[in-house]
């Protein structure tokens, strides 16, 4: 996360604070970004998992054992993020089920698939997974008056495009509007004889041509925040 912030306000023009970050993602993502909004609690108003877990300890651990074996073969060149046997320290804070008031005050919103091909154990394993991880997390978030959003919807394992697009929405209007566009300043004031005014000492320059137009039509300019 150190890491992470001075790079993205490089690239990015963003509200640094915390109603102006939010994160979202997909399968191990969406737990990522369960766990990232409950670790770094100060940091993110709004959360959304898209078919990700929301508890890693459950059905013996299944997700804690699922990213022991993914990281070894894929990232760590045979070592696990949670250890073997595991740091049970490292297991408890990044479990969303155990912690629960970390999502307080927050904007949450959960999609999960009701109906994974039964024919591709991928799709089954992983959205029985999470739907079942989800339904637990939410009963767990309602016992403890914290407001949700979630759907249950038809389907296995992938991003659901209107999911992504309603969730898209409700994080505008979660975070803090960025500044309103400054207004256009005005042209400095003419002389009688046609010539801008300067202050005191500044260089009289010549006006800039205008490039001459080499054809086709002209394009508006967007203005960014």
């Amino acid at each position: 996360m150190n890491e992470y912030r001075p790079t993205r306000r490089s690239i990015l023009k963003s509200v640094a604070e915390y109603d102006g970050r939010a994160v979202t993602g997909f399968s191990m993502g969406g737990f990522g970004a369960l766990k990232y909004a409950a670790k770094y609690w100060g940091h993110f108003a709004s959360v959304s998992s898209h078919s990700g877990p929301a508890g890693i300890r459950r059905d013996g651990g299944a997700v804690v054992h699922w990213a022991n074996l993914s990281s070894a073969a894929l990232d760590l060149g045979g070592a696990t993020v949670y250890g073997t046997p595991w740091d049970q320290a490292r297991v408890t804070a990044d479990d969303p089920m155990e912690r629960i008031e970390s999502y307080r005050n927050k904007r949450v919103f959960l999609v999960a698939g009701t109906s994974p091909d039964r024919t591709n154990a991928f799709d089954t394993f992983n959205e029985t997974q999470v739907l079942a991880g989800q339904r637990e997390f939410r009963g767990a978030l309602d016992r403890a008056g914290i407001p949700h959003e979630w759907d249950e919807e038809p389907g296995g394992h992938f991003v659901r495009d209107y999911m992504m697009n309603r969730d898209l929405d409700g994080i505008i209007e979660r975070l803090r509007k960025a500044c309103p566009r400054p207004p256009r300043s005005a042209p400095p004031e003419r002389g009688r004889t046609g010539a801008r005014r300067r202050s005191a000492g500044q260089p009289v320059r010549a006006p800039a041509r205008a490039p001459a137009r080499t054809g086709g039509a002209s394009r508006p300019v967007r203005w960014s925040p």
